[in-house]
């Protein structure tokens, strides 16, 4: 203040400098209380409205994706309406070709089920039939066998008869030993499977029924009743 103020200042001259002083003092507080909060408010609207610019832009471009969307989405709408058209037309026309067809189809099934039927009918009088040829053919092959048999028996017979015709003495007969010697040589000039079936049975016969050292050439007869009853002798003639 001292040096603001000198001893020759007069009156006006100080008046002077406290006016000058009051007016700085004055453009201080006008620019701390008026200028400068309105320069701050300008400068924060500038920023505001560049916020609010860049927010616009990014507004802008999602309007402008939603739009695009939207467009795709009416393109796939179309498509899809096309489609659904399309689908329905071919609907359609497979009801149209199953209508047309259903009535053949139905005929079809009921020749088919009418074939079945008769297929059926036919297998079984072919069964019938087949039964009974098997039967017929078992049987026959029963009654050639049983005619082997019998000759055979027979045959071993009169091994017996020649040994007393000859006086050879009881000493050398053995039935089972003679069955067994006589297959053994039959089976040589046999050609047919009955008559193979029939030695392999006789064979069978002495081996189960009759004891070493048989006398008695008359028991070669009981293979006529063992070839109906023996299971595997069945089995044999069943095999033919």
């Amino acid at each position: 203040m001292r040096r603001i103020l000198k001893k020759d200042d007069g009156w006006l001259d100080i008046l002077i400098k406290f006016i000058t002083i009051g007016a700085f003092i004055f453009a201080i507080h006008q620019y701390y209380y008026r200028i400068f909060p309105v320069w701050k408010k300008e400068h924060q609207l500038e920023e505001l409205s560049e916020a609010l610019s860049h927010k616009e832009k990014e507004v802008a471009s999602q309007e402008a994706k939603l739009q695009q969307l939207v467009r795709d989405i009416f393109i796939r709408e179309k498509e899809i309406e096309v489609k659904s058209k399309e689908l329905s037309s071919l609907q359609e026309e497979k009801n149209s070709i199953e209508q047309k067809y259903q009535d053949q189809i139905s005929e079809l099934q009921k020749r088919a089920n009418a074939l079945q039927d008769e297929w059926n009918n036919e297998r079984l009088k072919l069964r019938g039939q087949l039964s009974q040829a098997q039967d017929s053919v078992q049987a026959k092959n029963l009654q050639m066998v049983g005619t082997y048999l019998d000759k055979y028996s027979h045959d071993v017979f009169l091994i017996q008869i020649d040994n007393i015709r000859w006086s050879k003495g009881s000493g050398k007969l053995d039935l089972k030993r003679d069955i067994s010697d006589y297959v053994k040589a039959k089976l040589k000039s046999a050609d047919s499977d009955v008559e193979k079936v029939s030695l392999d049975i006789f064979k069978m016969f002495a081996d189960k029924e009759l004891k070493n050292g048989e006398k008695d050439y008359s028991n070669a007869l009981q293979v006529l009743v063992f070839y109906r009853f023996d299971p595997r002798a069945k089995e044999l003639i069943a095999s033919l």
